[in-house]
C-alpha cells in the first residue's frame, strides 16, 4: 500500500485516470475521479456524498462483496449505462472501497454489429 495508506482517496483520486469511486463504508461516494464524474454526466462536487443507489441503482453494498459484476448505471440525464464494476476494500478499518467502473455501451453496440452481420451471412449461406 506504501504511498496510498497515508494519502487520502481525495489526493489519490486527482490523478488517476479512468472512472473510479471511493465509496466509504456506509456506501457513500467520498472521492472519485473526472472519468466518473462525466461517465455519470456530474461535476466532481455532485458526485461527492451521493449514494452508491444514486448512481448505481440495482446495486447493493452487499452484492459489492461479491468483488466484481455488471450493472447499469444513472446517468445526470437519465439515460441508464450498462456497466461493468470491480470492487476492492481499501481500509478494512473504516469500510472504504475502491469501485472501478468499465462503460460497457461501445461494447454493446459491437457485439449488435456482430449479432446483425451474422445473421446477414446466415441468410447469404
Amino acid at each position: 500500500r506504501g504511498l496510498l495508506a497515508d494519502a487520502t482517496p481525495g489526493v489519490v483520486f486527482d490523478v488517476l485516470p479512468g472512472a473510479m469511486l471511493a465509496l466509504d463504508g456506509n456506501g457513500r461516494v467520498v472521492a472519485g475521479t473526472q472519468g466518473a464524474a462525466r461517465l455519470f454526466g456530474r461535476g466532481l462536487e455532485d458526485l461527492c456524498e451521493r449514494a452508491l443507489q444514486q448512481l448505481l441503482p440495482a446495486l447493493s453494498l452487499s452484492e459489492l462483496e461479491q468483488g466484481e459484476g455488471e450493472a447499469e448505471g444513472q446517468h445526470r440525464g437519465g439515460e441508464l449505462i450498462p456497466l461493468r464494476w470491480e470492487a476492492q476494500p481499501y481500509d478494512a478499518t473504516t469500510g472504504l472501497q475502491v469501485l472501478l467502473l468499465q462503460d460497457l455501451r461501445a461494447l454493446r453496440g459491437v457485439e449488435g454489429e456482430l449479432t446483425r452481420a451474422r445473421h446477414q451471412l446466415a441468410r447469404l449461406q
